[in-house]
This record gives C-alpha cells, sequence and structure tokens, in this order.
C-alpha cells in the first residue's frame, strides 16, 4: 500500500511541475547555447577527455548531450528542450529516491521532493537550454552518492561505478565538487569511527580526485574566466549569501545580511540544538553546494538546483515533524496514510499559491534574450533557407552588442557552415552575398 500511494504522490508532483514550468518546453535557444553548442561542434571530441577530468576541456560532459541531439536534428531547439524536460522529470525520481534512502521514509520522501520540484529562481532550468549542464551533474552526483551510501553491501561493484558517476559527473559541472563533503558530512553524522583503515578508502579517493580537479579548475579554463574565478573574501562571502537567500524567498530587493545569515545558517543550529541528524545532513547537502557558488561573481538562483534538495529534505522532515506531534494530540484520527495526504494536499496548495504568481516575472529576461537569437536566425532563413557553403552576410539592425559572436555562431550552425562569414557592420573591400536587414528587437513591457 505505502509503496502505491508514493508512486500516486511522485506522479502529482510530476504534474505540479509541468504545470508551472511546460512552457519551457516551446523555449527558442538562449546565447549561451550558441557558446556552447559552437564550441563542442568545432572541436573534434576525444573520449579520453571524459576521463581526463583535470584536462583544459571546458566540461566535456556536455557534449554528450549537445552533439547527438545536433547531429539527429540540427538547429531545433524542440528535441533539446524535450531532452532536458526528460532530465527534469528523470531529477525527481532521483531526487525521491535520495531522500527516501536517508530519511527510510517514502512519506517524507515525497514531501521533499514535491519541495524540490519547482522554484522560479530556478528559471533558467525550465527555458535555458544552456543550463542542462546542472541537470546532467544532479542525477550523475547523487547517484555516486547513492551508491556510495550502501557501497559496504556489495564494495567491488559499487565502488567502481561510484568513481565513474563522480568524474561524469565533475565532468559536467565544477559544483559536483561537493559530493565529498556530503559523504565526509553522512561519515561524521551516521558513520562508525572505528572502521578498518580500509573501508576509508573510498572517501579518500573522492577527496583526493577533488583536490586534483579542483587545482586544474583554478589554475586552467576555469580559473583563467573571470566569470568563474572564485575571490575568497568576506565581501563577495556576503554579496553571495544576501543574492541567494534572497533568490530562494522571491525578494527581488537587497535582502538584509542578518536575514540571509539566519536562514543560511539557522536551519544548522535548529538541527544541532534538535539533535537530528538528518536535519543536520539535509543542512549540510545544502551548506556543501552553496560554498562552491558562494565566491565566484553571482549568476542565477538556478545554480542552487543540486543544493536545493538538501533544504528540500530538511523542510520535509520539519513538516512531517509537525504532523506527527498534531496526529499524537488528536484522537480517533490515527491513519497514518490519511495524516499524510493532508499534508501532501496542504502543501501542494501552499506551493502554487507561492509559485505561481511569479511564473510570467520569473521568466521576462529569458524572453529577451531568446528573442535576439531568434531574430537572427528567422530573419536570415526566411530570405535564405539555403547558402552557398562560405557566404558572407551583412546584418543590418543586430540585436546583440558590438564584437559579439553570438550571429555568427548561431547562422554557422543553422547553415551547418563553418565558413559562413557573418558581419554586422561594413567592411571595406568585402563582397557580401547578401545585405539582410533585420526585424527592430522587441521590447519587452515591465511586469
Amino acid at each position: 500500500m505505502e509503496r502505491r500511494w508514493s508512486y500516486l504522490a511522485l506522479a502529482l508532483t510530476c504534474a505540479y511541475f509541468l504545470a508551472l514550468a511546460h512552457e519551457g518546453l516551446g523555449a527558442y535557444f538562449m546565447p549561451d547555447d550558441m557558446m556552447n553548442l559552437y564550441g563542442y561542434w568545432t572541436q573534434p571530441f576525444e573520449w579520453s577527455s571524459l576521463v581526463n577530468f583535470f584536462g583544459d576541456v571546458f566540461r566535456p560532459g556536455g557534449a554528450l548531450f549537445y552533439l547527438p541531439l545536433f547531429h539527429w536534428f540540427g538547429f531545433d531547439p524542440l528535441p533539446f528542450r524535450i531532452a532536458c524536460f526528460a532530465l527534469l522529470l528523470f531529477n525527481l525520481w532521483v531526487a525521491w529516491r535520495v531522500a527516501a534512502r536517508l530519511s527510510g521514509s517514502a512519506q517524507v520522501a515525497a514531501l521533499a521532493t514535491l519541495l524540490f520540484a519547482y522554484h522560479g529562481a530556478f528559471v533558467d532550468l525550465y527555458f535555458s537550454t544552456g543550463t542542462v549542464y546542472d541537470l546532467l551533474c544532479f542525477p550523475l552526483t547523487y547517484g555516486a552518492a547513492l551508491l556510495y551510501f550502501d557501497w559496504r553491501r556489495q564494495p567491488w561493484l559499487r565502488i567502481p561505478a561510484m568513481i565513474l558517476l563522480y568524474v561524469l559527473a565533475l565532468d559536467t559541472k565544477e559544483i559536483a565538487a561537493a559530493l565529498p563533503l556530503i559523504l565526509a558530512a553522512y561519515e561524521a553524522l551516521y558513520g562508525n569511527w572505528r572502521r578498518r583503515a580500509v573501508e576509508w578508502v573510498p572517501l579518500a579517493v573522492v577527496i583526493a580526485i577533488t583536490a586534483v580537479y579542483t587545482a586544474s579548475r583554478l589554475t586552467g579554463l576555469v580559473g583563467g574566466n573571470p566569470a568563474y574565478r572564485p575571490v575568497f573574501t568576506l565581501e563577495q562571502l556576503i554579496i553571495g549569501l544576501k543574492f541567494y537567500m534572497g533568490a530562494l524567498i522571491y525578494r527581488s530587493e537587497q535582502t538584509p545580511l542578518w536575514l540571509s545569515v539566519a536562514l543560511f545558517a539557522g536551519p544548522g543550529v535548529i538541527a544541532l540544538t534538535a539533535r537530528s541528524r538528518l536535519l543536520a545532513l539535509s543542512w549540510c547537502i545544502f551548506v556543501a553546494g552553496a560554498l562552491t557558488v558562494l565566491f565566484i561573481p553571482t549568476r542565477g538562483g538556478f545554480v542552487l538546483y543540486l543544493p536545493w534538495l538538501g533544504a528540500a529534505l530538511y523542510l520535509a522532515v520539519a513538516i512531517m515533524g509537525v504532523v506527527g506531534g498534531i496526529r499524537r494530540q488528536v484522537s480517533g484520527f490515527r491513519f497514518e496514510v490519511a495524516w499524510f495526504w493532508l499534508a501532501f494536499v496542504g502543501l501542494l496548495g501552499l506551493l502554487v499559491a507561492i509559485h505561481l504568481p511569479r511564473v510570467g516575472r520569473a521568466r521576462n529576461w529569458v524572453d529577451r534574450e531568446q528573442s535576439k537569437v531568434r531574430t537572427v536566425v528567422e530573419g536570415v532563413a526566411a530570405r535564405y533557407p539555403k547558402l552557398p557553403a562560405g557566404s558572407r552576410l551583412l546584418l543590418r539592425n543586430n540585436p546583440f552588442d558590438e564584437g559579439d559572436y553570438a550571429p555568427l555562431m548561431a547562422l554557422r550552425l543553422y547553415y551547418r557552415d563553418k565558413e559562413l562569414q557573418v558581419d554586422t557592420a561594413a567592411k571595406e573591400g568585402a563582397e557580401y552575398f547578401a545585405t539582410i536587414e533585420l526585424p527592430a528587437p522587441q521590447r519587452n513591457s515591465p511586469m
């Protein structure tokens, strides 16, 4: 019976997610997609880059997503969006598995998955294919964690699989480096410190891989990019805390520091006071993931997608604790499943009331960025469905900033022509196949 109703709760959670996020299926490509897809398309893919996690290839795991879809479907955003939504739905199942394993309760797992399923701060995940790195990193990181939690049952099968998943997770996004902190927290709270030395080898291997990977990222491609270069200062920590904690509670104005610290550290204090190992571990999962992004320049709230599961599990445990306390005080109504459904339906209604009014506002800037790519590609393709190889075009009314290579990358991808030349300002002596006047860029009205 419990298995059947837990599956029903998961199905309702998927329906709730799709009801709020389904418009993302029709989203167009974003400028970041041009950079990602073009980079993979123009560079020969080497399988060795997947295991050479300390090499100079930027997120090689993304190639396994972008290149097959581009090969089969070309410059059509719909297959990419369908693949992203398949990952989003699969990740709900992964979230359920992790929450069920750690809590030992299908009820807690169902509530945690519902809390995790949708957040307006993660709008990029629902509308931008460029965030597929987070969607890929999530199941790989937590898949490795699940294997570690139970590795002593079949050590020689689970340890190699865990290491493989972790390396692939690192291949997709840097936030996977939170895994050793998560595993260390699990051992500190649930482990036996008197184990034989050999039993600490898997954790030591994960820590060693992370150390090598982190050093390579800080000194290589990521370290050389100001957008990813960490700044280990108190000022940057405060900026990150205020920005991300504010995003999670939908505060558009500057979030007070005291509130940001309370939201970040307060749950840990409560967990210690309550002496709850599960609450403490849930908080550690959130903090471990958040620490990987707090010291770099802020970006969309979607970067908290992986650690958000820890926060969702924490809240689910707290809610079930409250429900259990009420149930014990009410006589004549002790059917546990009925109490769960009261909590589930009530939480579902509350989440809809919180998130639904913000669905349109959250995607405003996404529409603006996507319209730039659409304007260029559809504006040229409407006049020239096909172009001779190596053509040179002059674009008028370019919606991108001067010097932005997105128009060139988008049109080369659309026509599958690596020699296509695109200018946004006339160059002396250049012979153009065509001069194209693009439509005036659309201006989104403020919401």
